[in-house]
């Protein structure tokens, strides 16, 4: 029957990932300046015990650092970065024991410039994805580098089906994005993923088709870019409108690269998706990335990561590590192999 071959595909799924999270362990455990995990733990917004827990599924959005910009080739500008901690062959496994430990649902990833490695180690355990590589990824630029970055969703699909999947760029044709596409840097060209799932087996209770928009981007870096950000989020916005029935369950999620403080942010709030940020409890968190450019004595520490939704109930959302666990030479580290610390949380559909 189906059914048994549903057990039994769920079943093989549960077997490779407890043969790749002893891999993972292992290679962790022998590598360079072997490290723990950072301690983090998910805080529940609601009893757990009021929760039907086939309705429930766990996000994940991260900005895993594309290999080519960790400068493990030389010329980081991570200065107080360990030697050796962001070699490829050490970081490998590091991402992949952060990705695995938490048995997300969904993942949203930017900066990937490792998609097939990603695919090749998570499609055993039942992952499907879809993946958009930036036409003027910066990764490029980089002796050694591993082609473009892009943004990728990938999903469980012991959980989930996939219906629908688009790709999309986020260029502004006006003088400000066609000014910095045509710099000499080359960087540019933000993308977004969008699918539309479906939980399989939604509980009957929630009067769900367990229908959920899923949409990832990534916005342009640096502060000064503020004013583009703003254009790509409107045309962001725009492009979910669009496609995205105004009814319908949606997650937004992606690194923005701006401060809550950014115009792009209330224009998000404002623009009549009526979506909110799951982290806001009741502010956004002090950072989701902290590190130590250059030689500076002072550390970058931002909240710059989010994780939109609509027409869904968050019932817990894993907490940003405190300070004083980066603060000494910030990330990436030994334990934590980004710039970036991962925003994960659990939701479940509204009743109707």
């Amino acid at each position: 029957t189906s059914q048994g071959e549903d057990g039994s595909s769920a079943g093989a799924a549960t077997a490779a990932r407890q043969q790749l999270l002893a891999a993972v362990e292992q290679h962790c455990s022998n590598s360079p300046c072997p490290a723990g995990p950072l301690s983090r733990q998910f805080r529940q917004l609601i009893p757990s015990d009021s929760v039907v827990q086939s309705g429930q599924f766990r996000v994940l959005h991260w900005n895993i650092l594309a290999q080519a910009l960790t400068g493990a080739e030389g010329g980081s500008h991570f200065d107080r970065v360990e030697p050796g901690v962001t070699s490829w062959e050490r970081r490998r496994w590091y991402l992949l024991r952060e990705l695995l430990r938490f048995q997300p649902d969904i993942l949203c990833l930017n900066e990937v410039d490792i998609y097939d490695y990603l695919l090749e180690n998570l499609a055993p355990l039942g992952y499907r994805g879809c993946f958009r590589a930036k036409p003027r990824s910066p990764c490029l630029s980089f002796p050694g580098n591993f082609g473009p970055d892009g943004t990728a969703i990938l999903y469980n699909t012991h959980r989930f089906e996939c219906l629908q999947s688009e790709t999309g760029l986020l260029i502004e044709p006006n003088e400000d994005g066609m000014e910095f596409l045509d710099a000499p840097s080359g960087a540019g060209s933000q993308v977004f993923v969008l699918l539309r799932l479906r939980l399989l087996n939604p509980p009957a209770t929630d009067n769900s088709d367990g229908e959920l928009w899923v949409a990832a981007t990534h916005l342009k870096a640096k502060v000064t870019f503020s004013n583009l950000r703003l254009l790509q989020t409107k045309a962001l916005i725009t492009a979910l409108k669009e496609r995205v029935p105004a009814n319908s369950p949606l997650l937004l999620c992606g690194d923005f690269n701006g401060e809550s403080f950014e115009p792009f942010y209330n224009v998000i709030v404002q623009s009549g998706l009526d979506i909110a940020s799951a982290y806001k409890q009741p502010e956004e968190p002090p950072f989701t990335t902290f590190k130590y450019v250059g030689k500076s004595a002072e550390p970058q520490a931002r909240a710059i990561d989010y994780i939109w939704y609509r027409r869904l109930r968050p019932l817990a959302l894993l907490e940003i590590p405190p300070r004083d666990s980066v603060e000494s030479n910030g990330l990436p580290c030994a334990a934590f192999p980004s710039d970036h610390f991962c925003l994960s949380v659990d939701f479940c559909f509204c009743k109707n």
